[in-house]
């Protein structure tokens, strides 16, 4: 008979929450056959059994257990669940022989325990621990995000989740080799967009946002498919000073950044990027994959078509149409139309002079 102890997956935490048991109580297993899945606050991670043998169950889901316990126990040929069970003679509840002694040297009326099956010792430390506030009561909720980039928009994104409690970041994923190994804001860069198929099929994420700043919106819009075409859901990640109006309607995987305003009405498609302290006013329409630096003002009814990118402080005159696909420089007044595939350039002089 041997136990299997809660292992140490991240330097951060020193205890796990049983998420779910893979085998039955009882069950033969085989020596690296998965046998419960747990969770830290920075990722869901396996237990595997160490050997070949049948495994007691020491732990119920949802049950915080500190790193190095035992969650389980392996018994070999010959062992019984039986030989570990004590019943009192008044037909009083079963437990095994730690939980027993356990409740013996702590004078425990084990009677008040509400509990159907075997009393592990587990059970009886968790009744005698100190109180604390227990930070696990929100954590299934928590969505799992995955950010597409590790450059500087990523940072962004990865600052805004730090302050939603729905949401934990749990990587980024790059194709630029020198981000591999760093981290953003504490979440680990994983390697390449290439491994976001598996990271999906292995369950390590609930969500993803693409987090790119530069002017490749055929990138943004390459993530966002890739995405899409795995069925993973987009988060949209707006910062906590944002304000959204009356009747906003908003798609999925949109980026919203510090102290941008959306008015009445105003609808956003799908993988739009909206860069800090951007005003878009009342009923605006704005696509998908639609890129905007800091500072832009739309006035009200303007419409912006798929994929266009404006720079900084542009501003919009109401009731006009951005088409898809449009490069608007920084700076530019927009009043009139501007069609689909269309730039909109502007000429400034400037002289920079010794004072």
């Amino acid at each position: 008979m041997s136990d299997i102890r809660v292992p140490r997956e991240d330097a951060n935490d020193d205890s796990a929450v049983l998420v779910k048991w893979l085998v039955e109580d009882g069950q033969q297993v085989e020596a690296g056959q998965t046998i419960c899945e747990m969770e830290t606050t920075k990722t869901v991670f396996a237990v595997v059994a160490p050997g070949q043998g049948r495994i007691q169950r020491l732990i119920e889901p949802g049950q915080e257990v500190e790193v190095g316990a035992p969650l389980a126990r392996l018994l070999q040929a010959g062992e019984s669940v039986e030989q570990e069970v004590e019943s009192s003679d008044t037909g009083g509840p079963r437990m095994t022989r730690d939980a027993e002694r356990f409740a013996a040297e702590h004078q425990l009326d084990v009677k008040t325990i509400k509990k159907r099956g075997i009393i592990t010792l587990a059970d009886l430390q968790a009744l005698v621990a100190p109180q604390r506030p227990n930070v696990w009561t929100r954590l299934p909720a928590q969505k799992r995000v995955l950010i597409m980039g590790a450059g500087s928009v990523a940072w962004q994104a990865a600052d805004i989740l730090s302050h939603d409690p729905t949401r934990t970041v749990v990587g980024c994923l790059d194709d630029s080799p020198s981000t591999w190994g760093r981290d953003v804001l504490g979440a680990p860069v994983l390697g390449a967009t290439s491994e976001l198929e598996r990271l999906w099929k292995e369950r390590k994420l609930d969500e993803a946002v693409v987090a790119m700043g530069n002017n490749r919106i055929d990138l943004r819009r390459g993530w966002y498919d890739r995405c899409r075409a795995l069925d993973i859901p987009l988060a949209n990640v707006i910062d906590p000073s944002a304000r959204l109006n009356s009747g906003v309607e908003l798609g999925q995987g949109n980026l919203l950044l510090s102290f941008v305003h959306l008015g009445v009405g105003a609808r956003l498609g799908d993988n739009n990027f909206i860069a800090a302290h951007t005003s878009i006013d009342h009923h605006c329409q704005l696509g998908s994959h639609v890129f905007m630096g800091p500072g832009c003002l739309l006035s009200g009814l303007v419409t912006v078509e798929d994929e266009s990118l404006f720079g900084s402080g542009v501003v919009v005159q109401p009731s006009l149409r951005i088409g898809a696909g449009c490069r608007i420089s920084s700076g530019a007044v927009i009043i009139r139309d501007v069609p689909d595939h269309h730039a909109v350039k502007c000429s400034f002089e400037q002289t920079v002079t010794p004072i």
